[in-house]
């Protein structure tokens, strides 16, 4: 990949224009073509943009089409963000409680594949960032850290909150965590279940705070 810090200056302007174009499904891309920079959007702001199947589907599919952009050099980065006032409150607790109900090994193949559909965003071979523009929770904040970047708003909150059901991170999270705030920061991170804020975030070097006039919104 491009190193991410190639791309400079602030992702809200983008996100901003972003979210005025029309959206239909889960997830949608929006190509800026001066800039070469794509935006895409988890749209699903009455679930919070909670990581659902249908989601997961439209994921994939919208990471396929960047690729092909890519292929095309018509993008030379990608910023992810979520639409409405959270990136993504994380999975989906109905599904969540059903998977829990089935056998384990079974289950275990299921929530395998799942976590895969979204780590598809690591084949996109351009720099990835994700603007939190609002609360990333337990798989939301997995999914952006599985980004190459994180740029955080002042306002939002972010968490692995697995501890609090008994359950270590999933989605390679402590994996990508570990290479940008280091295995200390990491464990804290995974075990106190606590939802932090930028300031908390910056110090670790886990986000970056966004410093531009406006939210990432």
């Amino acid at each position: 990949r491009q190193s991410c810090r190639q791309f400079r200056g602030s992702v809200a302007p983008f996100v901003r224009a972003c979210h005025t174009s029309g959206m239909s499904k889960t997830v949608t891309v929006d190509v800026l073509a001066a800039e070469k920079i794509a935006i895409m959007t988890l749209n699903d702001p009455q679930k919070l943009n909670a990581l659902t199947l249908p989601v997961a589907g439209d994921f994939i599919e919208a990471v396929k089409s960047l690729r092909d952009r890519v292929s095309a050099e018509d993008i030379r980065a990608v910023v992810l963000t979520g639409a409405g006032r959270a990136f993504s409150a994380g999975g989906d607790m109905e599904w969540l409680a059903e998977r829990g109900r089935d056998a384990p090994h079974r289950n275990a193949d299921v929530m395998r594949d799942f976590y895969g559909y979204f780590l598809c965003v690591r084949s996109i071979p351009v720099p990835v960032i994700a603007a939190i523009n609002g609360s990333a929770i337990g798989a939301g904040m997995c999914l952006a850290t599985a980004c190459d970047l994180r740029v955080m708003d002042e306002e939002a909150k972010v968490g692995y909150t697995f501890v609090n059901l008994g359950l270590h991170p999933g989605m390679a999270a402590t994996h990508f965590f570990a290479q940008s705030g280091g295995a200390a920061a990491c464990h804290t991170f995974a075990s106190d279940g606590r939802n932090d804020g930028c300031s908390d975030c910056s110090q670790v070097r886990c986000c970056r705070r966004d410093r531009s006039e406006g939210a990432v919104s």
